[in-house]
C-alpha cells in the first residue's frame, strides 16, 4: 500500500506530502465504494475502510502540531487498514470473474478504467517521488551548507589568535576557542552553555549589556555587533579585571541569531598609553617649570637692575660735570643693553606661550617711519645710510598687531645697521593681491653688510645663534633677534626668507597677509585724545618689599609732583587702604607673606575707600599668563620693571583720563554719531531705530554663540560690525572686526575670547547710551 509505504519512509515528517498522499488514497477508496454501490456489489470492506478514513479526516486536516502529536495513532490506523485494500482487490477480481460471461463488455470497461486509474496512480507516484527527491536534495544541500558554516566557525574559533566566543542572543556561550580559555582563565566546560554576561562581565556593567541584548531581541537593532571595536572591562574566572578591545559580528542561522565576538586584552596597551600621557604631563610640567624659571629669573634680575636704572634716571636730573655726564651715559647704555638682553629672552618665552595677537587699525607707512626715526641715531653712530621706500598702497589703513610689526622690522633694521658699518640699509614695501582676493604685504630689508654664508642661512632664525667670530667681535648680543622675528611673522600668518652673498650683503623678505581697514574705524582710533606725559598731582601708595625700589619710585613720583605714601608688605598695604584713600596704587607682586595679587583681592573685596581705586602691578613677571592673572583680580595694568618715569607717567595719565571721562559713553559709544542720528531722525525716531538695531544685534550675538563654523562666524560678525558702526557702538564694532579677522584665519583662541566679550560690550553700550540720553 503506497500510503503505508509513504508513512513508514517519511522520516522527516513532511506533513504536506503525507496529506496529499492520504487525499489521493481517500479519493480512490471513495471511488471504489461508488463503483461497488453502482454495481450493487458487496462493499463491506470498502465501507469499513472508508469509515476508518472518515474518522481520521479531522486529524488530517488539523494543524501540523496536532498531526505530529497523533502520528503514532495514524501509524496504527494505517497498519490496521493495510490488509483491506488487498482484500478489496481480491474480492473485486472474484466478482468480476464470476460475471465474466455475463458482463464481458462491462468488465472490459472496468478493466479499462482500472488501467487508466493505475496509470494515474503511477504518474502520481512518479510525481511524488520527484518532489520528494527534490526536497531530499535541498535538505542535503542545506545540511551540507550548515556543516560547512559550522566548519568555518570552528576554524575561526580555533585559528584566531584573539579570544573568540560564539554567543547567542540570550548571552549564552555556545562555543569558545583556546585563546579565550587562556584569557578568561577557564575551561570550555566551565563556560559553554553559561551566561557570558554573568560570568565574564563585572557586576556593575551587567545591566547595560542585558538591556542591549533585550533591545536586540525586540527590535533587531544592535549597538555593539558590526559597529567596530569597542572597549570594555571584563572579568576572568580568577577574579582579575582587565580592559579589553571587543569586536563582534552578527551571524544569522535561520531564526537563530549568534554573535561571533573577538576579545583582546589591552592591559599593556593601556599601560603604554598611560605612560605616554604621563610623559606628556611631565613635559607640560617641565614647560611650566621653564616658564616659572624665566619669571623668577626676570624678577630676580630686574629687581636690582630696576634700582640701578632708576638711580641713573634720577641722577640725570641733578647737576653734574661733563665727565660725570659721560660716565652716566656709559652706565645708562650698559643698563639698557643688559635690559635688552633680558627682554629678548622673555620675549621668546612670551611668544612660545602663544601670546594672543592684538589687532588694531594702523597705517603701515607711519609705523615704519616711526621705527626708522627711532633708529636714526643708531644708524648715524655707525655711519649707516638708512633709507625707506614705501609704496603708496601701504599708506591705506590695515588691521594688524603693531607690537609684532615693531619687533619684526625694528629687529631687521637694527641688525642691518649693526652689521653694515659705513654702509646702507634700505626698506621697501609693496602690496600683492593673489587670485583668491587675499592681500599680502611684501617688505624687503636690504643691507650692504658682509653677508651670510649659505650654511649659516639655514640656522640664522634659531635661538642663541651668533654667526661667526666676525659678527661676535663687531657686536655682542643674545642671538635671539631673528628668532623673535620669525616667531612674530608666523604669529601674523606670514613667511620670512633670507638671501645673502658674502661680501655683498643680505636681503630679508617678509610676506604678511593683512586685512584692509575701514577708513572711519582708523580715524576713530587715530583721532582719540593723546595721552600727555605730564600728569596732574595725585595721592599715590607705593607697595614694595625692596627698600631701594620704594625710595627710587618715591623719588620719581615726588619729582613728578605727586604725594606718595609707602608700604613695605602686602598686609601693611591692606591695612592702610582700609583707612586712607588714594588716587592709584603701585603694587609690587612678589612679596613675602601676602603677595601683591592677594593684597589686591583683599583691597577690592573690602569696603574701604580704595575698593574702586586703580591698582597697577609693578613687577618683572610679565608673562602673558601672569598679566591675565593680574587682570582677573582687578589690577588695571602692569608696569614692567625697571620702572621709568615715562612709563609711570603714561600709566597715571590713563587714570586721570579715566577719571575725567567718567561718563560711560567715553569708551562704548560714539557721541558724534549719535548726535548726527538725532539731528537727522529726531530723538523719538532715533531711539526707535537704535532699539531695533540693538534687538537685531542681540539675536545675532545669540546666533554667534551657538555656531562653531568659522565662515558663519565671519558672516555674522561682519553684519554686527556694520550695525554697531551705524549705532555708534565703538567697542562692539572693534570686537566684531577682530572676530571677523580671527574667523578668517580660524584662530579659535581669539575667536573664543572675543565671543565672550560681545554680550558684555553690548550691555555696556546700552548703559552708556542710556546715560548719554539723560545728559
Amino acid at each position: 500500500m503506497n500510503l503505508q509505504h509513504s508513512l513508514e519512509n517519511n522520516e522527516s515528517q513532511d506533513l504536506n506530502a503525507f496529506r496529499k498522499q492520504f487525499n489521493v488514497f481517500y479519493s480512490r477508496t471513495k471511488l471504489a465504494q461508488t463503483l461497488h454501490l453502482n454495481a450493487q456489489d458487496d462493499a463491506t470492506d470498502i465501507d469499513t475502510l472508508l469509515a476508518k478514513l472518515d474518522n481520521t479526516l479531522d486529524l488530517i486536516d488539523s494543524n501540523d502540531a496536532s498531526l505530529r502529536a497523533q502520528w503514532t495513532q495514524i501509524s496504527g490506523l494505517m497498519a490496521d487498514i493495510a490488509p483491506l485494500p488487498r482484500r478489496i482487490a481480491i474480492d473485486s477480481i472474484k466478482i468480476h470473474a464470476e460475471r465474466a460471461e455475463q458482463q464481458r463488455s462491462e468488465i472490459t470497461l472496468y478493466v479499462s478504467w482500472l488501467f487508466y486509474l493505475l496509470i494515474a496512480i503511477t504518474l502520481t507516484l512518479l510525481l511524488t517521488i520527484f518532489v520528494l527527491s527534490k526536497q531530499s536534495k535541498h535538505l542535503r544541500q542545506s545540511r551540507a551548507s550548515a556543516l560547512a558554516e559550522k566548519a568555518r566557525l570552528d576554524t575561526m574559533l580555533r585559528a584566531s589568535g584573539d579570544a573568540v566566543l560564539l554567543i547567542n542572543d540570550r548571552g549564552v556561550i555556545l562555543d569558545i576557542n583556546e585563546a579565550a580559555q587562556e584569557l578568561f582563565a577557564a575551561s570550555s566546560e566551565e563556560l559553554i552553555s553559561n551566561s557570558f554576561i554573568e560570568n565574564l562581565v563585572p557586576r556593575r556593567d551587567q545591566g547595560e549589556l542585558l538591556k542591549n541584548l533585550k533591545k536586540f531581541r525586540q527590535t533587531g537593532m544592535t549597538s555593539i555587533a558590526d559597529r567596530g571595536e569597542k572597549e570594555f572591562t571584563l572579568r576572568a574566572q580568577d577574579g582579575r579585571e582587565f580592559p579589553a578591545a571587543v569586536r563582534s559580528g552578527l551571524v544569522k542561522d535561520g531564526d537563530d541569531n549568534k554573535f561571533v565576538t573577538y576579545f583582546r586584552d589591552i592591559t599593556n596597551q593601556k599601560a603604554y598609553e598611560a605612560e605616554i600621557l604621563e610623559m606628556r604631563d611631565q613635559a607640560l610640567k617641565n614647560s611650566k617649570e621653564k616658564s616659572r624659571f624665566f619669571a623668577i629669573m626676570s624678577h630676580e634680575m630686574r629687581t636690582p637692575l630696576n634700582g640701578v636704572i632708576a638711580a641713573l634716571d634720577l641722577l640725570g636730573t641733578t647737576e653734574m660735570s661733563q665727565e660725570q655726564e659721560k660716565y652716566l651715559e656709559a652706565a645708562t647704555k650698559s643698563g639698557d643693553v643688559l635690559m635688552e638682553h633680558i627682554n629678548d629672552v622673555l620675549m621668546i618665552e612670551r611668544l612660545d606661550a602663544d601670546e594672543t595677537l592684538s589687532l588694531e587699525p594702523l597705517i603701515f607707512t607711519d609705523l615704519i617711519s616711526s621705527i626708522a626715526e627711532s633708529l636714526k641715531p643708531f644708524a648715524d653712530s655707525e655711519d649707516v645710510l638708512l633709507n625707506t621706500h614705501l609704496a603708496d598702497e601701504t599708506k591705506a589703513p590695515i588691521l594688524s598687531d603693531p607690537r609684532a610689526l615693531r619687533e619684526i622690522f625694528g629687529n631687521l633694521l637694527s641688525n642691518g645697521i649693526k652689521f653694515s658699518p659705513k654702509g646702507s640699509v634700505t626698506l621697501t614695501t609693496q602690496i600683492e593681491e593673489t587670485h583668491d582676493d587675499l592681500h599680502h604685504l611684501i617688505v624687503k630689508v636690504t643691507d650692504s653688510g658682509i653677508g651670510i654664508s649659505n650654511d649659516d642661512i639655514d640656522r640664522i632664525f634659531d635661538d642663541f645663534v651668533s654667526l661667526g667670530d666676525r659678527y661676535e667681535k663687531r657686536k655682542s648680543g643674545t642671538g635671539l633677534g631673528l628668532g623673535i622675528v620669525k616667531r612674530q611673522v608666523e604669529r601674523l600668518g606670514g613667511d620670512i626668507q633670507c638671501m645673502s652673498q658674502i661680501g655683498i650683503g643680505s636681503t630679508f623678505v617678509v610676506t604678511l597677509p593683512f586685512t584692509p581697514c575701514e577708513e572711519n574705524a582708523f580715524q576713530q582710533i587715530n583721532n582719540a585724545p593723546e595721552t600727555s606725559t605730564r600728569t596732574a598731582p595725585m595721592r599715590l601708595l607705593v607697595v614694595d618689599d625692596n627698600a631701594v625700589n620704594r625710595e627710587l619710585i618715591e623719588a620719581m613720583l615726588t619729582k613728578m609732583g605727586h604725594e606718595v605714601a609707602l608700604a613695605e608688605t602686602g598686609q601693611e598695604a591692606v591695612n592702610i587702604c582700609e583707612i586712607q584713600g588714594y588716587d592709584a596704587i603701585l603694587m609690587d607682586i612678589s612679596m613675602p607673606g601676602i603677595s601683591g595679587v592677594e593684597a589686591t583681592k583683599l583691597i577690592k573685596a573690602g569696603n574701604g575707600p580704595n575698593k574702586n581705586t586703580a591698582i597697577f602691578a609693578v613687577t618683572a613677571n610679565v608673562m602673558a599668563e601672569d598679566k591675565l592673572a593680574f587682570e582677573n583680580v582687578g589690577i588695571l595694568a602692569t608696569i614692567e620693571k625697571p620702572v621709568r618715569r615715562a612709563t609711570i607717567a603714561a600709566a597715571l595719565n590713563g587714570v586721570n583720563l579715566q577719571t575725567a571721562a567718567s561718563s560711560p559713553a567715553s569708551k562704548h559709544i560714539d557721541t558724534q554719531q549719535l548726535q548726527e542720528l538725532r539731528d537727522i531722525l529726531g530723538p523719538a525716531k532715533m531711539q526707535s531705530r537704535l532699539d531695533a538695531f540693538v534687538t537685531q544685534i542681540e539675536a545675532d550675538i545669540a546666533l554667534l554663540l551657538t555656531t562653531h563654523d568659522a565662515k558663519d562666524i565671519k558672516t555674522i560678525s561682519h553684519s554686527i560690525a556694520g550695525a554697531s558702526g551705524m549705532i555708534g557702538a565703538i567697542y562692539l564694532h572693534s570686537l566684531c572686526k577682530n572676530l571677523e579677522i580671527a574667523s578668517e584665519k580660524d584662530d579659535r583662541s581669539v575667536m573664543e575670547n572675543t565671543l565672550n566679550d560681545l554680550q558684555p560690550a553690548l550691555s555696556a553700550y546700552k548703559a552708556a547710551r542710556a546715560a548719554y540720553e539723560k545728559e
